[in-house]
């Protein structure tokens, strides 16, 4: 629907009116704060050698976008190798905070 400008003095122009839209769309966006992918060289292991990934995460869930529903992005990322035993004292940043 459009709703007409009402003017009560001075020059009147013609203006384009915005349509109002009372249309609702879904959105869920879920935001994981310390998010960590592990990826481990040895399972049966312990003490293996890994590479952590951390960051936070945000993942959205649009049903509207048929094409591309869902939409993920990563913040903050932390990449560094390790050895899981013993990660404080053995990590060796790969890629800093950003």
């Amino acid at each position: 629907a459009v709703v007409p400008k009402t003017v009560k003095s001075g020059v009147v122009t013609k203006r384009s009116s915005l349509p109002v839209s009372t249309e609702r769309h879904l959105e869920v966006k879920v935001n994981v704060t310390g998010t960590e992918f592990v990826v481990v060289e040895d399972v049966s292991c312990f003490d293996t050698n890994a590479i952590i990934l951390k960051g936070t995460t945000v993942l959205t869930y649009k049903p509207r976008f048929v094409d591309r529903p869902f939409s993920g992005s990563l913040f903050g990322i932390e990449v560094f190798s390790c050895r899981l035993g013993n990660e404080h004292e053995t990590a060796l940043s790969i890629v800093d905070p950003v």
